[in-house]
């Protein structure tokens, strides 16, 4: 995948850049949903935006993977939408996290915008498949992924913490699995 800019609905999705700690910090120190932690009020410090903004940096220059802002027209941050590898597996893992905000003033954005980039995933990679990580027993988040088309693979281990996995797989491995 290259880096490039998209238009979701009425929405942008805009690469992230080294300057956008502040937007970083600023989303994440608020209510969110977020893959992996689900429904979290849990508060970011700038360190961590750092290094979350450095690892996807490094992923986009490294594997190609791409991590997007979400803006509204108006240019206000709303979330953030890509990729990781998962280091554990070498998967490429799902990543996202939305404001309560933006929730609230749309409930299916993070529905409609994390549809859009596995799109994009399979329509620009020969990946067979796309994982993404929850919160052990996290049923909102849960419902959430299946919502996406994702099922429960497995629970592991990753980095210190018990989390389920969930796996989609690409439209053309899936349509060969139901041929049979």
């Amino acid at each position: 995948m290259q880096s490039f800019s998209r238009v979701a609905g009425e929405y942008r999705l805009v690469p992230l850049e080294p300057t956008d700690v502040s937007d970083m910090a600023a989303l994440l120190s608020q209510p969110r949903l977020c893959s992996r932690n689900g429904m979290t009020e849990r508060m970011v410090d700038t360190e961590m935006c750092l290094r979350r903004l450095s690892s996807a940096l490094e992923t986009r220059s490294t594997f190609g993977l791409q991590t997007w802002k979400v803006l509204a027209n108006d240019g206000t941050l709303l979330g953030l939408s890509g990729f990781s590898v998962m280091e554990e597996t070498s998967e490429v893992n799902l990543t996202y996290c939305f404001s309560e905000h933006a929730l609230k003033v749309d409930p299916k954005i993070a529905h409609d915008i994390c549809k859009d980039v596995i799109d994009v995933f399979f329509d620009s990679t020969y990946f067979t498949h796309l994982v993404c990580l929850a919160r052990r027993g996290d049923e909102k988040l849960a419902a959430h992924l299946k919502e996406l088309e994702f099922s429960f693979r497995e629970t592991r281990q990753i980095a210190g913490e018990t989390v389920d996995v969930y796996q989609v797989l690409s439209p053309i491995v899936a349509g060969y699995l139901k041929a049979g």
